[in-house]
């Protein structure tokens, strides 16, 4: 009644006490002049292709029928202030008592465009989509933008906009966004 207590014991640890770990790995490879983490070609560089592919997989260690499988594959293209990214992804998730009882869960893609102009207007499109086994979960979005350079990436202003539809087909939710953000970077 006085919200007065007492701690009697306590078991502190930095050990957790689920086991669960996980494998993750990641390869790739980049022909040509190109920092395969810069996804514009606004300072004019030569040809530059990379692409790449990832995996993670959660081997349900701790028996909670919960593994999983995450894969993708990504490239990016630059030539002459123009740039392309893209990347396909799949998700897989244990079905039943064992790891190796895996089905298909989600299954994903994206694909971005851009020309920059002068290496200071930059306007581009992109496309997402999301498409789990249960379709009430899809998504899809839909955006244009622009970049400005004031001082390359250092000083920078991105603005895009556009429509996410969430849902199952014919009776998705429409959101409309827009964004925008100064990037400073020293």
């Amino acid at each position: 009644a006085t919200g007065e207590g007492s701690v009697t014991s306590a078991k502190t640890s930095n050990v957790p006490s689920l086991f669960h770990p996980m494998v993750v790995a990641r390869v790739g490879t980049t022909l040509g002049k190109i920092n395969s983490y810069d996804e514009s070609a606004a300072d004019g560089k030569d040809l530059g292709f990379a692409v790449a592919a990832s995996v993670l997989a959660d081997f349900d260690a701790d028996g909670g029928d919960d593994g999983l499988v995450r894969a993708e594959a990504d490239w990016l293209l630059r030539l002459a202030g123009f740039t392309h990214t893209g990347a396909f992804y799949i998700s897989t998730a244990q079905d039943g008592a064992d790891f190796s009882a895996q089905a298909l869960d989600s299954l994903g893609v994206h694909a971005q465009v851009s020309y920059a102009i002068a290496g200071k207007v930059e306007p581009g499109f992109r496309y997402a989509g999301v498409f789990p086994t249960d379709e009430s979960g899809r998504e899809h979005e839909i955006l244009g933008g622009l970049s400005v350079y004031f001082l390359g990436h250092d000083v920078k202003w991105s603005t895009d906009a556009g429509v996410v539809l969430e849902g199952a087909p014919g009776a998705e939710n429409r959101d409309f966004r827009f964004r925008t953000q100064v990037q400073l970077q020293f």
